[in-house]
């Protein structure tokens, strides 16, 4: 926690080049993941409904759509996929706000993405806070 006299003038920068992409990916994964699993169930459903009226189809056939179906019913079951509420906190980039409330600094705060740059941008932006009385002094941390 900053000293109370520090609070007011001490500025919150952070850095990525990639904010919360990896969360993003592992989301939309699960959530394709789920949806290819249910529609290949039905597809296997079909098949052996139609599998059933058929005069050509044997018991060992209709058993192996019956293993499968049943395999793949027990996979979807074991990971039900539920949309996670937190997702804006999980995706979006809001460490520098959560950092600033954790050590007590009230002054400018913001995150920047900017690949290559980002760096150069954050030493620009601290610069820019404090030669224009924003803010004394800036925390900055910068993430690959």
């Amino acid at each position: 926690m900053l000293p109370e006299e520090l609070r007011d003038d001490t500025g919150v920068l952070f850095g990525s080049a990639f904010p919360g992409y990896d969360s993003l990916v592992e989301i939309i994964s699960d959530f394709y993941r789920d949806r290819i699993r249910k529609e290949r169930l039905e597809e296997l459903k079909g098949v052996r409904i139609k599998a059933q009226g058929s005069r050509q189809a044997g018991g060992a056939a209709l058993e192996e759509l019956d293993n499968r179906i049943a395999a793949l019913q027990a996979e979807i079951d074991q990971n039900p996929y539920t949309f996670d509420r937190r997702f804006l906190f999980r995706v979006l980039s809001m460490g520098h706000s959560q950092f600033a409330e954790y050590i007590g600094a009230r002054g400018p705060n913001t995150a920047i993405n900017s690949a290559c740059a980002t760096g150069t941008q954050a030493v620009s932006i601290a610069r820019d806070w404090i030669q224009s009385g924003r803010c004394r002094r800036v925390n900055r941390d910068l993430r690959g």
